[in-house]
């Protein structure tokens, strides 16, 4: 029995099948098309209303003077501040401008001399905003996007050693580099692959 067990793991390596490289090629596209994913939101609007039953009043609206008008139109919207052309900036990037703006002598430094050495800093918030992903470790979106490169990472390897890859092997990688980014809600279900 002992024999049959040790000859068994023995096992020469099959031959790699037409098959097994297409499948190869649709997971590897899969990873980086997941890589470059962009999330999208939808939002529905509705009015809510305390008593639907009852009849809703008139609204007075004032009369305005042309005069007011003219200071009305020369009004400036403030711009709507976007961390960068895609909305997405690096971790470490973030990391490094706070760290940059917290390391005044006294205080913190000025807004002004923080964008002097990190020009996609736009307002204080942002670096509020910042300030409070990095203390998290990163936004959910950054640690799924390490959680990716980690197992794209991990499949070239496998790859390159000539490895015949499983989804259980996706799925230890995945659950390995959840650990390294503390994402507790997220799941290497079968959907995930």
């Amino acid at each position: 029995m002992l024999a049959t067990t040790f000859q068994i793991a023995s096992i020469t390596q099959t031959p790699i099948t037409p098959f097994e490289i297409e499948v190869h090629n649709e997971i590897r596209d899969i990873l980086q098309n997941l890589q470059d994913v962009r999330s999208s939101f939808e939002h529905d609007y509705v009015f809510d209303f305390a008593d639907p039953s009852e009849p809703h009043g008139a609204q007075i609206v004032e009369y305005i003077m042309p005069a007011e008008k003219e200071e009305e139109d020369s009004f400036e919207y403030e711009e709507c501040i976007v961390d960068d052309e895609d909305g997405k900036v690096d971790l470490s990037y973030k990391r490094k401008a706070v760290e940059f703006w917290k390391s005044g002598k006294k205080a913190r430094r000025t807004l002004t001399s923080v964008q002097n050495s990190f020009h996609k800093v736009k307002s204080l918030q942002q670096l509020y905003r910042w300030e409070a992903s990095v203390e998290k470790g990163g936004t959910n979106a950054d640690k799924f996007t390490f959680i990716t490169e980690y197992v794209l990472q991990k499949f070239e390897e496998a790859c390159d050693r000539k490895s015949i890859v499983h989804d259980m092997n996706l799925r230890l990688w995945a659950l390995e580099a959840k650990e390294q980014v503390d994402l507790p809600e997220f799941k290497a279900s079968k959907w995930w692959i």
